[in-house]
């Protein structure tokens, strides 16, 4: 399971005021994780925040971002798992995963495809010529 940080303890990595984490929820920067005792946010999502000059996707890498959007499909798991136990949560996540794995493997091999038809289409199906049989008996 993915470490879990309150409001406060996710300021206090990113050294600033509660207020600004807040915001950052508010504006869709940060990602909430809704639990039976309130709201989280992913400690992974928080900390591609640290040394940055704001908690904003424009501040990020596109690796950092690749893994920002990777946080907030996980936030959005955890939606589907906030009531079961520990062992069935892991499960269901490392299963959400393999899914997007192999739905982005699917688009990969889409792409593929879409190529290998262009360049047919650039270089057409030309039949052989007709070659004569041999009608020589033996």
């Amino acid at each position: 399971m993915e470490e879990l940080l309150t409001y406060k303890q996710a300021a206090e990595l990113l050294q600033c005021s509660y207020q600004a984490i807040s915001v950052a929820v508010s504006e869709s920067r940060l990602t909430v994780v809704k639990i039976k005792r309130g709201s989280r946010l992913l400690r992974r999502q928080v900390e591609l925040f640290q040394g940055k000059r704001g908690i904003s996707e424009r501040f990020l890498t596109l690796d950092e971002l690749s893994t920002w959007k990777e946080c907030k499909q996980t936030a959005f798991y955890y939606k589907d798992i906030a009531s079961k136990d520990e062992h069935e949560a892991q499960n269901m996540l490392a299963a959400n995963r393999r899914l997007d794995n192999s739905i982005a493997r699917i688009f990969s091999l889409l792409e593929e495809l879409k190529i290998e038809v262009k360049e047919l289409k650039q270089h057409p199906y030309q039949p052989l010529p007709y070659q004569k049989l041999s009608t020589e008996s033996r």
